[in-house]
């Protein structure tokens, strides 16, 4: 928009936009082959190996019902 005065132009930004922290989640999986007793420590093992992040990226799948936005006050001091 032009306004024909950038004083009124910046002011009308400056009030209109707000600052927030997105959090936008997403559902993956890595897949681990390991050799345990049971399936619980199959699952303790597996959480303490490297992800692999080529499997993690190839099946990402975004879970909009979790993502959030908060509003966050400016700590800088720009007019």
């Amino acid at each position: 928009m032009n306004f024909g005065n950038k004083n009124i132009e910046k002011k009308f930004f400056t009030e209109a936009m707000k600052n927030f922290e997105v959090k936008i989640y997403y559902s993956g999986y890595c897949s681990y082959k390991v050799e345990a007793i049971n399936e619980f420590e199959a699952i303790e093992i597996a959480r303490n190996l490297p992800l692999n992040n080529e499997e993690i990226l190839s099946n990402l799948e975004n879970w909009r019902e979790a993502d959030e936005a908060f509003k966050v006050e400016r700590t800088d001091n720009k007019e």
